[in-house]
């Protein structure tokens, strides 16, 4: 079996969407015969090949704003792609994006129709509707979400399967009129996220000594995360233990994030950090890990600091409400820097305790390979029925 991820959400600074491609990747390689296929909007034409992998990457341009997302402009040189790779299965991670999935669901039909047995389905990384629609529209949003939702429904209901690893999405898309949701178990590298890659001079790097209160924030720096949020929280914290908030990311804020950095030692702005290991070692170095956006579904960061020990505070919102379940860390309203810099200060002084129960939470539930089994399993009963 040939499976195909195919976004625009994967590129060198991405997060949660690129973290679930990539371990499935690995998965299929390392516990399966299958190939794997990306297809990704690049800087220029570009095909990359392995030993049962093919990365190929189409010429896009970025999308206006200072972002660092790029956008498929051609549906034709997308189906070529699906063409010349012929995969079996095709999953569209960002599934409202019409040059993702016409092409996507044509070469499915096309394939059926010459009598092959080919699926396409959908993973529910993002609340399309509900969140951005309804968050980015103001006034028009009572209208326009609606609308939003009845799109959704009608791509999912063109799906062959839908997946997501939020269970508050199976129930949602359920009121949508999209039943048949696959809830996939979360899921982390535990031998690579964990407590004892904690370093002395990753705090150093980090810009916090042994005695300070580090935080760290990994994501996107733009409004839809809330950084301005944190850089409030981090304000309001006590002088005593000297606060840190190391934040790495990319994003349009970031200049303004920069400049706030500029008039405080309690913050330091850094490129995101590149390799897994730094990330995994920044993590276990710090002291509570700090969220402030409200759209997050499966919340990857969030998982990959508990694996490392970190008690977490963010919002009680989206995903979150799914990650840090009591003695695990903290909620707090949306937009509530008073309250989130309180809780810091409470799950700083309960580090270790909480500490030991999130690594434990999470070494009991969020075996990485428990997760693609299902997901391959899910792919071989879309076939069989295709």
């Amino acid at each position: 079996m040939t499976v195909c991820d195919l976004t625009h959400a994967y590129h060198p600074t991405s997060g949660g969407i690129r973290t679930f491609i990539d371990l499935k990747r690995r998965y299929l390689l390392e516990h399966t015969p299958h190939r794997h296929v990306l297809i990704v909007p690049g800087e220029r034409d570009e095909v990359e090949q392995g030993d049962r992998w093919t990365t190929i990457r189409i010429r896009s341009p970025l999308l206006p704003g200072g972002s660092t997302y790029r956008v498929f402009t051609s549906p034709g040189l997308v189906r070529d792609a699906l063409e010349m790779t012929s995969p079996d299965v095709v999953e569209l991670n960002t599934y409202y994006m019409p040059q993702e999935y016409r092409p996507a669901f044509a070469y499915r039909n096309a394939a059926r129709a010459a009598g092959r047995e080919v699926a396409a389905g959908v993973h529910y990384h993002t609340d399309f509707a509900d969140s951005y629609v309804a968050a980015y529209t103001g006034p028009l949003s009572g209208a326009l979400t609606p609308l939003a939702r009845r799109y959704v429904r009608r791509i999912l209901k063109r799906a062959d399967f839908a997946m997501t690893l939020a269970p508050m999405f199976v129930e949602q898309l359920a009121g949508f009129g999209v039943e048949d949701v696959e809830l996939v178990p979360q899921f982390v590298d535990l031998d690579l996220f964990h407590p004892t890659k904690a370093s002395a001079a990753m705090r150093e790097r980090a810009g916090a000594g042994p005695d300070d209160l580090l935080m760290a924030y990994l994501g996107r720096f733009d409004s839809e995360k809330h950084v301005d949020t944190l850089v409030e929280m981090v304000r309001q914290l006590p002088a005593e233990p000297r606060p840190v908030l190391f934040m790495a990311g990319a994003g349009p804020d970031r200049e303004k994030l920069e400049a706030a950095a500029s008039q405080t030692d309690r913050l330091v702005v850094s490129p995101y950090l590149q390799g897994k290991d730094d990330v995994a070692t920044l993590l276990a170095s710090a002291d509570v890990y700090v969220t402030a956006g409200p759209h997050e579904v499966a919340a990857f960061s969030v998982v990959e600091a508990q694996a490392a020990g970190l008690p977490v505070v963010g919002v009680d919102a989206g995903g979150l409400r799914d990650r840090v379940h009591d003695g695990l860390g903290y909620l707090v309203p949306v937009d509530d820097a008073a309250a989130m810099a309180q809780r810091v200060s409470e799950a700083y002084r309960q580090r270790a305790a909480m500490g030991t129960r999130v690594r434990e939470y999470v070494e009991k539930h969020y075996s990485w390979t428990r997760c693609y089994a299902q997901v391959v399993a899910a792919y071989e009963r879309a076939l069989v029925s295709a």
